[in-house]
C-alpha cells in the first residue's frame, strides 16, 4: 500500500468528492457508504496486511438507521457517510482482525454513548481492551467545548481507547506515558489531536506497520485508508491549488 501524500486540501469535501471515483487510481484507500459494506472489508484486507498498529476514528452512525435528515451542523451525517452499528461490527470481524499483525495496538476514538459499540468491537478484531485516555475539549478561551445532545450530559469530551492483540507491542521506555485526561483545542467537526498519532510513532517506534483508517490525511510513515484520504487523481499539484 503506497504511503499517502502528506499535502492537504484546505477546503472540506463535497458531496461529489466523497463519491467514489470511477477508473481512478486511489493512493490511500477508498471507502464510501453507498457501497456495499463488503467491498469495503475486501479493499481493507487487501491494502491493509499485518498492520501493527491501527488507529481510527470511526464515522459512528448511532445505529443501524442513519438519520440523514438532521439539520444541525453537529450531525455527523452532514459531514462524511456512516456507516449502520450491524456494518461496523461486520468490518470490524471480517476486515480490521485480518488486517491486524498477531501482535498489535488497536487505537481507537470514541464518544461517550458509543462506549459500549467501541468494547464489543475491539473483542470483534480480536483485540482486548487495554487502557483509554480522556480528551476534554476547550475553546481557544479556555471554555468548556461542549456538542448538542438531548440527554441529561452534555458531551464534552472524547475518549481514545487502547487494546492490545496477540502480546500489544512493548512500549519505548524513553516515551512518557500519556496521561489518563488532558486538555485540548476543539477544532473542524471530528479532528482529532494530531499529536497523538506522533505520540503512538514515538511510543512503539516508527519501524512498526502503521495504517490510520477513516482518515482525511496522513503522513510521517502512516499510511491512509477512508474516503477522505486525498486520490492521487485530486491531489494539488502547485502551490496555487494547495492555497485555493
Amino acid at each position: 500500500m503506497a504511503r499517502a501524500d502528506t499535502r492537504r486540501l484546505r477546503n472540506l469535501p463535497t458531496d461529489d468528492d466523497l463519491a467514489p471515483i470511477d477508473g481512478a487510481t486511489v493512493q490511500d484507500g477508498l471507502y464510501h457508504q453507498a457501497a456495499p459494506i463488503d467491498e469495503s472489508i475486501g479493499h481493507l484486507i487487501t491494502h491493509v496486511q499485518r498492520a501493527q498498529i491501527i488507529y481510527c476514528d470511526p464515522p459512528w452512525a448511532y445505529g443501524d438507521n442513519i438519520e440523514r435528515g438532521k439539520a444541525w451542523a453537529a450531525s455527523p451525517a452532514r459531514h462524511y457517510p456512516l456507516i449502520p452499528d450491524r456494518d461496523m461490527r461486520r468490518f470490524f470481524q471480517e476486515g480490521v482482525r485480518k488486517a491486524m499483525a498477531a501482535n498489535a495496538i488497536l487505537a481507537m476514538w470514541v464518544p461517550n454513548s458509543q462506549l459500549p459499540l467501541a468494547l464489543d468491537l475491539i473483542g470483534l478484531a480480536g483485540c482486548r481492551y487495554a487502557a483509554k485516555t480522556t480528551w476534554r475539549k476547550r475553546h481557544e478561551s479556555g471554555v468548556s467545548a461542549g456538542c448538542v445532545s438531548n440527554g441529561a450530559i452534555r458531551p464534552c469530551s472524547e475518549d481514545l481507547l487502547i487494546a492490545h492483540r496477540g502480546a500489544g507491542l512493548r512500549q519505548r521506555p524513553n516515551v512518557p506515558q500519556l496521561d489518563s485526561v488532558f486538555d485540548g483545542v476543539r477544532g473542524a467537526h471530528s479532528a482529532k489531536p494530531t499529536w497523538i498519532r506522533d505520540w503512538l510513532t514515538q511510543a512503539y517506534g516508527p519501524q512498526t506497520r502503521r495504517v490510520e483508517l477513516f482518515c482525511r490525511d496522513s503522513g510521517n510513515g502512516w499510511d491512509a485508508w477512508g474516503n477522505q484520504a486525498i486520490p492521487i487523481s485530486a491531489t494539488p499539484t502547485s502551490d496555487e491549488e494547495i492555497a485555493a
